[in-house]
């Protein structure tokens, strides 16, 4: 964060949250022990981790970790709402939280470190241009819009500080939601749907709501290249971890995933209907992406989805960075008229 020594009633927020996800879920065994699914391994791939003889041995019975209920949803909005980090010691893993504790010690992340490894050089920077100006230009639209939000944000040099903390929430079933389990009335506690009416509670706490959609093809390769899904000694897979079968994820995992997205991923092909004209939009040297994102907004279900052409890292920065850039304007003139009304 950016602090300020100036005396006049803008002020900077103390610090920014960060919310993993992986962070609630129950450690196994639970007290409400996860559902039991059967799953056929495959052969050779799940050889040693199902303890497989052949590609006929039967199907095994494995904990579905993947249904939103092995999450401790109730906790995870909790802190969405409050997320003072001395709290969240309590969560379930609280290994998750080491990046967080070594942040606060004024030491980069290290899921940070790798991803800024990812980042080609001048990227960081370019990211820091492209929300400056989607700020700017929804600030510097009319006369008054900046006097509106005078007391939310400033520029000062040229860079935005913005007077809010800022909590980013990351995780992989968010935005789950179901409609076969959205009954209107009373449902029972720790049940799938009272899970799911819990996580949409916290959704519509969301003021920025970010989807990376991934194809299947790839989201199998980026797990099956990690240290942790591979056998040992190449990696830390052991016999009778069936949940990091390649079954496991073709035939629970990934059928969850599509299963809690409904509401998002059959609308993305009407959601973007002419990428290579604005592919051919490119402006001041930068990605199409960046340039032209804010300016078509597409949305599901009020989710800012990443386009299907913007693959590498580069790109998804740039393109987000554009996005909460506009957003965070919008929404800062809507809080500044608020105020004033109040």
């Amino acid at each position: 964060m950016v602090a300020s020594d100036r005396e006049d009633p803008f002020e900077l927020p103390l610090q920014t949250a960060v919310i993993h996800q992986d962070a609630y879920f129950f450690k196994s065994p639970t007290a409400v022990p996860a559902p039991m699914v059967a799953i056929q391994p495959l052969w050779p791939e799940d050889k040693l981790a199902a303890g497989m003889a052949g590609p006929g041995d039967p199907p095994v019975l494995v904990e579905d970790r993947d249904r939103v209920g092995t999450c401790d949803v109730e906790l995870l909005a909790a802190h969405v709402d409050e997320p003072d980090a001395e709290t969240r010691p309590a969560v379930p893993n609280p290994r998750f939280l080491e990046n967080l504790r070594q942040g606060q010690k004024g030491d980069c992340f290290p899921a940070m470190e790798a991803a800024l490894d990812e980042l080609s050089p001048g990227t960081l920077e370019a990211a820091v241009e492209v929300l400056r100006d989607a700020m700017r230009d929804v600030l510097c639209r009319d006369e008054g819009a900046m006097d509106r939000a005078g007391k939310l944000v400033k520029f000062d040099d040229d860079v935005p500080l913005v007077a809010r903390r800022f909590t980013v929430v990351e995780g992989f079933t968010l935005f789950a939601r179901d409609q076969d389990q959205d009954p209107i009335g009373w449902v029972a506690p720790g049940s799938e749907a009272h899970t799911l009416r819990t996580l949409r509670r916290m959704q519509d706490r969301l003021d920025i709501s970010l989807f990376l959609p991934v194809e299947r093809t790839e989201a199998r390769a980026r797990r099956f290249e990690r240290a942790r899904y591979k056998d040992v000694p190449e990696g830390t897979r052991k016999p009778g971890q069936y949940w990091k079968c390649h079954a496991y994820f073709d035939q629970v995992a990934w059928p969850h995933y599509e299963r809690y997205h409904r509401h998002i991923l059959p609308n993305l092909s009407t959601a973007y209907t002419n990428d290579e004209q604005l592919r051919q939009q490119q402006q001041h040297g930068r990605p199409w992406c960046a340039t032209n994102a804010w300016e078509r907004d597409p949305r599901v279900c009020g989710v800012h989805v990443r386009p299907p052409t913007v693959t590498s890292v580069d790109d998804t920065l740039l393109w987000a960075a554009w996005v909460v850039g506009g957003v965070l304007a919008e929404r800062l003139l809507q809080d500044s008229d608020l105020e004033q009304a109040g």
